[in-house]
């Protein structure tokens, strides 16, 4: 019998390599030596495509500068001429509905001073530049994912007021310090929005879509955004009030062909002055990183974008109302134009650096935990119902799932009842999260919080020999069943789905650790699962939860759910027992485990049937659990959807 197997790369979770298992033979797999010579050559022959891509980015940038600064002052002649091709009637053929914007449109490209055409044509350039040799660089960024709609406009708008509050605060705080004076200029509001969605848009697709990704992809992630934050950095830097000085003194007008050479040389006059330089640059780097952060973070731009957004529309339109004087020197305190260049600016994007990464809420859950843990367990399981029951009533999104699913389930059941069994279900996730807090408590006294039964039937699996698979639910607190096999100085391998805050995962891996559990990454475990079954130790599998539309859907409370494989696919072909396991819960906060004999896994030569089989059987015995206590149950999750390639 023949199935496929593959083996993933536990740093990148990509796979090395699929190949096939001949009647439950696992080929022999390279020496250390044989495969650390290989991942060798592998980094070198990446370092090597790094450094060639950086070179020919370079490359592409520097043409664009040359072809900017040549062209520059002929694009200004062109556009300064556009108004009298309008009253010559030049352009007579353009519709009546059309003709005056376009000319009103021709009339501000003409007021334009030189330096701004600069900007702009640089820009084009640069995006020119790579939309044409993109291939020859060798990027390859999948733009779809990172345009996503998916909670596109709450992430844009939740960014862009963050970022509306940040430069008010800072330009507030300029001008109690006398650093802004009052203006009276018209706001032009929907001006101000068209010009930060632009640049919003089309710097972040640059910046973050293009250069921070085609990092990602050669390097790791600080690296990667350390280069992108000081190239957006060195960027924008000539753009700040201290550096326009030199330029607005010359005033390049852009009437001698080589004003484009000598507008990019009077940029550098500036970096004469280090010192006033440097807080600029501090500033754009931390803003920089924090949009860099924000991409990796919600894996899309629109975060970003709205973040950009946010800070261009706020400098423009307080740029109306209050004057930044050309004469004042930055200040390194409160910054200069783009008000987040001074060290209050700092301390702002760097706050919001710790959030978007998961240092403040860490830092919010250690204190919380630190004040759980003076509590008794009784006493902060309790808190944990109570604390449960409020959430019921805070989420409604997810108490209309858990009330559906439950009337799904129970259609014999009263909509009072239906809502009765959601509210324990909140409640006991209330109270086993307390728990989780305090594991480290738990772990001392284990057994005088957990009774359980059935170990016997542990016990008779362990001396035939055989490795086993524990199959449990979300139902109780499944992450109790780990922890006692641990204790009992049982071998239990854990898998798990990593945590959205990694400082907060790191802590909850150290915790679960500490009594001898080793903890298993959802992605990628094929390999580390087979051996460990084979050595005969214990893994661990949460496997109720709705597991994509390509997984296997088998009758749950009488409708198709999708559920995951795993359990009876190890099993079926390690020879492993694989037993169900599930967790109780009581107000008073103990817990009675019940550990079921080992579910049959039959062995014919229908590999797909057996394996559909067993997991049928794993979820009515799930059924036949819950049943027995619904509220025990996470209703609140999605089990059932749409069922597609079914």
């Amino acid at each position: 019998m023949t199935s496929v197997v593959g083996i993933y790369n536990t740093n990148t979770n990509k796979p090395f390599k699929r190949f096939r298992i001949l009647d439950g033979n696992i080929p022999r797999l390279k020496s250390w030596a044989e495969t650390k010579n290989i991942m060798t050559k592998n980094l070198r022959k990446n370092k090597n495509d790094s450094l060639i891509m950086l070179i020919k980015i370079a490359v592409l940038l520097i043409i664009s500068l040359f072809i900017t600064m040549a062209i520059a002052p002929y694009v200004f002649k062109a556009l300064k001429a556009l108004p009298g091709l309008f009253d010559n009637g030049f352009f007579s053929f353009l519709p009546d509905f059309i003709e005056p914007h376009a000319k009103k449109l021709a009339d501000y490209l003409a007021k334009q001073k030189f330096r701004r055409i600069f900007d702009r044509v640089i820009l084009v350039s640069v995006i020119a530049m790579l939309a044409l040799g993109w291939k020859w660089v060798g990027i390859k960024i999948n733009f779809k994912s990172l345009y996503r709609p998916k909670r596109a406009v709450a992430r844009w708008l939740t960014w862009f007021i963050v970022g509306c509050i940040c430069i008010g605060i800072l330009v507030y705080a300029q001008k109690m310090a006398g650093i802004r004076i009052p203006r009276s200029k018209s706001l032009k509001l929907f001006a101000a929005l068209i010009s930060a969605v632009t640049v919003g848009f089309l710097e972040e697709s640059f910046f973050r879509g293009f250069v921070l990704q085609t990092f990602l992809k050669q390097f790791k992630k600080f690296k990667a955004v350390f280069i992108t934050s000081a190239i957006f950095a060195c960027v924008h830097l000539f753009s700040l009030n201290h550096f326009l000085k030199a330029i607005k003194a010359a005033a390049p007008d852009g009437t001698d062909p080589f004003d484009g050479f000598r507008l990019v040389m009077f940029f550098f006059e500036p970096l004469k002055h280090p010192g006033l330089v440097f807080p600029g640059l501090i500033g754009l780097f931390l803003a920089g990183w924090l949009l860099a952060e924000l991409t990796i973070k919600t894996k899309s731009l629109w975060a970003a974008m709205g973040l950009h957004t946010g800070w261009v529309f706020t400098i423009k339109v307080l740029g109306r109302i209050y004057k930044y004087p050309s004469s004042t020197q930055p200040s390194w305190f409160f910054g200069e134009k783009y008000a987040a260049t001074g060290v209050l600016g700092w301390i702002l994007v760097g706050f919001l650096i710790l959030v978007v990464n998961g240092l403040v809420t860490y830092f919010i859950y250690r204190v919380i935990v630190f004040f759980i843990e003076l509590l008794k367990h009784k006493n902060a399981v309790a808190l944990g119902r109570k604390l449960g029951a409020i959430g019921y009533y805070l989420s409604p999104k997810h108490r209309k799932i858990a009330v559906g699913n439950i009337r799904a389930a129970f259609p014999e059941k009263s909509a009072d009842e239906c809502k009765s069994i959601a509210k324990q279900s909140f409640e006991t996730l209330g109270m086993i999260s307390m728990e989780l807090l305090t594991f480290s408590k738990i772990n001392h006294n284990f057994f005088d919080i957990v009774h359980p039964t059935g170990m016997e039937n542990v016990e008779k699996e362990r001396k035939s020999g055989k490795g086993i698979v524990f199959f449990t639910g979300h139902i109780g607190n499944w992450e109790l069943l780990a922890l006692g096999c641990a204790l009992l100085d049982y071998p239990f391998n854990a898998v798990a789905r990593p945590f959205g805050n990694k400082w907060i995962y790191k802590h909850i891996q150290k915790i679960r650790k500490e009594p001898g559990v080793n903890i298993l990454d959802k992605k990628g475990i094929t390999k580390d699962v087979l051996k460990l079954l084979s050595q005969n130790e214990m893994v661990g599998f949460v496997g109720d939860q709705y597991a994509g539309s390509r997984a296997l859907f088998v009758d749950f409370f009488g409708q198709p759910a999708s559920t995951t494989p795993a359990m009876a696919t190890f099993a079926r072909k390690t020879g492993a027992a694989l037993i169900p396991a599930f967790d109780h819960i009581s107000p008073d906060g103990t817990h009675h485990p019940v550990i079921y004999p080992a579910v049959k896994v039959p062995q014919t030569d229908d590999l797909k049937k057996d394996i559909f089989d067993t997991t049928q059987e794993l979820m009515k015995i799930l059924e036949k659990e819950i049943r027995k206590d619904p509220g025990q149950w996470l209703w609140s999750h999605r089990k059932w959807r749409k069922v597609r390639n079914l």
